[in-house]
C-alpha cells in the first residue's frame, strides 16, 4: 500500500525514527549486494537479522504479531495444503493483503475476479485458503524444504523481487521498521519512487518478534 503524500510524516515518524537517527549520528546503512541467489544472498541476510535493531516501539509490531496469531488456524490449513509453515504464510498475508481475507495472497487482487496484477489471470476463488493455495503453488514453494531464518529472508525477498537490490535499497518488503530501511518504495508494478514508504512493518521484524516471544522456534 502507498503512503498517500498528506501521511508520509506520520509514517516517516512512526517507522522511520530509528533509521533517521542512525544517519544524523552518521552510521551507515549497509546496501544490499546485487546478488539474487540464495548462496550469493545467505550470509548477508544471516548478519542483518542477528544485527537488526527495531525502529519501532515493540508494541507496535506486537499488535501486528498478535494479529496474525490470531488467524493461526486458518494459516495452519494452508500449512495443512502445502507444507508451508503457517507462519510465513501469516507473514506474508500481512505484507500482502494487510491480513484482508478478501484478497488474493499474491498481489492484493479480489478473490472474486480474475487478478489483473501481476501473477495475472489467477482465480476467481471460492475461497482464501484456495487463493493463497494458488498462490504458494505458482511461487514453488509447495514441497519446499529449509525454513531456516536465511532461507526464509530470501523466500520473502523473492515473493516480492529483488528489484530494490538495483537501486541499493534493503527492500521495504523486508527490512521496514528496522534501522536498515529509511525510503524508497516500488508503488505499483516497475514503478519506484525514491521518497515514497510503506506503511507496513517489514517481515523480518515480525519474524523476530515470533522468535523472541517464542512463539515460534529460532530457524
Amino acid at each position: 500500500m502507498v503512503v498517500a503524500a498528506d501521511r508520509r510524516g506520520l509514517a516517516s515518524q512512526i517507522c522511520q525514527g530509528g533509521s533517521r537517527s542512525l544517519i544524523d549520528r552518521k552510521e551507515r546503512i549497509p546496501t544490499p549486494t546485487t546478488g539474487s541467489s540464495f548462496q550469493s544472498l545467505a550470509d548477508e541476510y544471516n548478519r542483518m537479522f542477528k544485527e537488526l535493531i527495531l525502529a519501532v516501539e515493540n508494541q507496535k509490531v506486537d499488535g501486528i504479531v498478535d494479529k496474525v496469531i490470531a488467524n493461526k488456524a486458518r494459516y495452519s490449513e494452508i500449512e495443512s495444503r502445502t507444507g508451508v509453515p503457517w507462519f510465513f504464510v501469516g507473514v506474508v498475508h500481512y505484507l500482502e493483503n494487510g491480513l484482508d481475507f478478501q484478497k488474493y495472497l499474491s498481489n492484493n487482487d479480489p478473490l472474486s475476479a480474475v487478478t489483473v496484477h501481476v501473477p495475472k489471470g489467477r482465480g476467481p476463488f471460492a475461497t482464501w485458503e484456495d487463493g493463497a493455495s494458488d498462490a504458494l503453488r505458482i511461487s514453488g514453494l509447495i514441497g519446499a524444504t529449509d525454513w531456516s531464518t536465511a532461507r526464509i529472508l530470501f523466500r520473502l525477498e523473492a515473493w516480492n523481487g529483488f528489484g530494490y537490490r538495483r537501486r541499493q535499497v534493503n527492500s521495504p518488503f523486508l527490512w521496514n521498521c528496522t534501522s536498515y530501511y529509511t525510503t524508497g518504495y516500488f508503488v505499483s508494478d516497475g514503478a519506484f519512487d525514491p521518497a515514497a514508504i510503506p506503511e507496513r512493518c517489514g517481515g523480518a521484524i515480525l519474524l523476530k518478534r515470533l522468535m523472541d516471544r517464542q512463539l515460534i522456534a529460532n530457524q
